[in-house]
């Protein structure tokens, strides 16, 4: 019992802390599966409560390790695999696994929501002190030469950061509007503003649109929202002169500056790449490898594309169609548990965290259209924290049909 309540807090720092300081997040999850170990031998056998579809996941890592040969850089496609696919689904099974009670789940949520708070805060410091990313780097100064620069705070880059907070406003969603005591509702609204006003500084206009989808999807799952959504989304705005962000928005739609015109060239070289393997793919992070070969928009071997901007073509790529259609079984099937949650918990809590992952799930499918982000280790490590949390929560409301315990 105190093993598992060590390796809880041990998953909870990682939480907390993948988008500040991923290094002590993986020492965190490093410990983690030290006392994992410890714990299965005390008790005789691995802890494990899984529904039955759970060999969905297996099927989607199989069919990942089937593309590794395909690589044309096998060695590091394989350690590629073995870092990245390990520690996804070492995340999942221990969310599964030692995640027990509703306190346990808010500590998850709350540990997300404080290290939002950080990370947010930082960029809007970062951005009006030291200027966050260079504009020459990430902004076509020909198209908008009034942006300077875009936040990064503790992440990669601006796309990245926005696809943090756009999770993070969709779990506070969830807390703000789900009946919670006034205290906390106040916190997530502070996370939640802070999170929208860090988001407009990151001038990312896919992520901005998965904000305001966000934001209409909830008020789809509780009309009462409207006005609250339409007055958090023009929050921001009190940051910047209100022309420089809507010059960017519209931007969005008319495809006519040179980060909108590679996006179509990736798309088109990444549609010729499932033609050309549509069944294994070209192999498990082996984008960057096979780009160069399909280029003809920048020609510049130097220049490295890490992913095709675009989730559904991108994993289409890598591990093939099949690949493709079992990780949006998994996708569409979290969300049903989050779904299934939110109409039948009767604690304010659980729900709120149903409507959080509801809203976190739509934001992934709409902002895969324009980017992938889940190329970068610390987002997609946390979207199948949450993947499994919304498992997780499902289990706790009583929906607990199909599940096998090892």
């Amino acid at each position: 019992m105190l093993l598992g309540k060590i390796i809880y807090l041990c998953l909870a720092e990682a939480a907390f802390f993948l988008p500040l300081l991923p290094e002590a997040a993986v020492r965190a999850l490093s410990v983690a599966a030290i006392l994992v170990a410890a714990d299965s031998v005390a008790a005789g056998r691995v802890k494990l409560a899984v529904p039955r579809q759970f060999w969905l996941l297996v099927l989607f890592f199989v069919l990942a390790a089937v593309s590794l040969p395909n690589s044309p850089r096998y060695a590091e496609s394989l350690y590629n695999f073995k870092v990245l696919a390990a520690q996804y689904f070492f995340i999942y099974w221990l969310v599964i696994s030692y995640v027990r009670t509703r306190r346990e789940l808010y500590g998850l949520f709350f540990a997300l929501a404080a290290a939002a708070f950080l990370t947010a805060s930082y960029g809007i410091y970062q951005y009006f002190g030291d200027g966050g990313a260079s504009a020459a780097e990430w902004v076509d100064a020909a198209r908008f030469p009034s942006i300077r620069a875009r936040a990064v705070s503790t992440l990669v880059n601006p796309n990245i950061l926005a696809s943090f907070l756009v999770m993070a406003i969709a779990l506070c969603l969830g807390w703000v509007f789900a009946g919670v005591r006034l205290p906390v509702r106040a916190g997530a609204a502070l996370v939640l503003l802070t999170s929208l006003g860090c988001l407009v500084l990151t001038f990312s206009r896919g992520a901005w649109l998965s904000a305001v989808a966000v934001l209409l999807a909830a008020d789809a799952l509780k009309s009462r929202l409207r006005a609250s959504a339409v007055a958090a989304a023009l929050m921001p705005l009190v940051f910047l002169r209100e022309a420089v962000v809507v010059e960017r928005f519209v931007s969005a739609f008319q495809g006519a500056d040179t980060s909108s015109l590679l996006r179509f060239a990736l798309w088109e070289s990444t549609a010729a790449m499932i033609r050309d393997h549509p069944f294994t793919g070209i192999g498990w992070g082996a984008y960057r490898f096979v780009y160069p070969k399909y280029d003809f928009y920048i020609k510049n071997p130097d220049v490295i594309i890490y992913h095709a901007h675009n989730m559904y073509l991108h994993i289409a790529a890598e591990i093939g169609l099949l690949g493709l259609a079992v990780f949006l079984l998994l996708l569409f099937w979290h969300f049903y548990f989050a779904l299934r949650a939110w109409k039948t918990a009767a604690s304010a809590g659980q729900k709120a965290c149903a409507l959080g992952l509801c809203a976190m799930f739509f934001a992934t499918l709409l902002g895969g259209i324009t980017d992938y982000t889940l190329f970068n280790r610390e987002i997609s490590s946390l979207f199948w924290l949450l993947s499994a949390a919304s498992f997780v929560l499902w289990r706790q409301v009583g929906q607990s049909g199909g599940i096998i315990e090892y």
